[in-house]
């Protein structure tokens, strides 16, 4: 495997794992009827645990081989100088590191959880999230200055969150679904009705947000005018299909 394709991997393995742990936390929150019950029921100390120690693992490699990308060295030879560099010395490093301090803030409140569900998890909620709009740093949305570059900043970062409460709910109602500690009875066949029936107003604002941001992002990276050109080039092609 090539640096670059590991780099690719690392980075779905991050935003997959990190995107999820998000949702999962947030549908905690909005999706059941408490968040007691959504501590027991998912669990989420196991996930969030899980999640987050897998975010750690991650981001350490990521770091790695980044650093051996940018200074063109096979892997084994970074070093602590040029790791020094990447994260003190510009724009990824610094996301990085807020990252990483939100992941390590992350592990005891996710030991934690059941002890005060609603408060850790509005705190499990709250890190997680900033970990996930540190993504928008390292990708488009810090390519601008000025006034546009807050605003593709900003869309990206939020962009980044809705994706994030649309896949961990659907972990989350998954994780209800296939739950093989519980009998699909009548009494959770009702509760998987109530939690579908409570996300689908949510869900529709997360659509919305998704598109608008992604429309954002489109005019400001593209330029409506080059919109007819997108299925002429990779980055198009891979857009219109998330879109459909």
């Amino acid at each position: 495997m090539t640096l670059d394709s590991l780099a690719v991997a690392i980075r779905a393995v991050l935003y997959i794992d990190l995107l999820t742990m998000f949702g999962i936390g947030l549908f905690g929150l909005n999706g059941l009827q408490s968040a007691e019950y959504a501590v027991r029921a998912l669990p989420l100390r196991m996930w969030l645990a899980g999640m987050t120690l897998l975010g750690l693992f991650v981001s350490v490699m990521q770091i790695v081989v980044m650093a051996a990308s940018m200074a063109d060295l096979p892997l084994l030879l970074v070093n602590g100088d040029v790791l020094q560099k990447l994260v003190n010395g510009t724009l990824i490093g610094t996301a990085w590191k807020v990252r990483m301090a939100a992941l390590f803030a992350m592990m005891p409140v996710s030991f934690l959880v059941a002890r005060a569900p609603r408060a850790l998890l509005v705190l499990a909620t709250v890190l997680s999230g900033a970990a996930v709009a540190t993504f928008a740093w390292a990708g488009h949305g810090a390519m601008n200055s000025g006034v546009i570059g807050w605003l593709h900043l900003g869309a990206d970062v939020v962009h980044l969150l809705a994706a994030g409460a649309w896949i961990g709910a659907i972990a989350a109602l998954c994780m209800l679904l296939f739950d093989g500690r519980v009998a699909l009875d009548a009494a959770r066949f009702s509760l998987l009705c109530r939690a579908l029936n409570d996300f689908a107003s949510t869900g529709t604002v997360i659509v919305g947000l998704i598109l608008l941001t992604g429309i954002l992002n489109v005019w400001i990276i593209v330029g409506m005018p080059n919109v007819l050109s997108l299925p002429n080039h990779d980055y198009g092609r891979l857009l219109l299909t998330k879109i459909a």
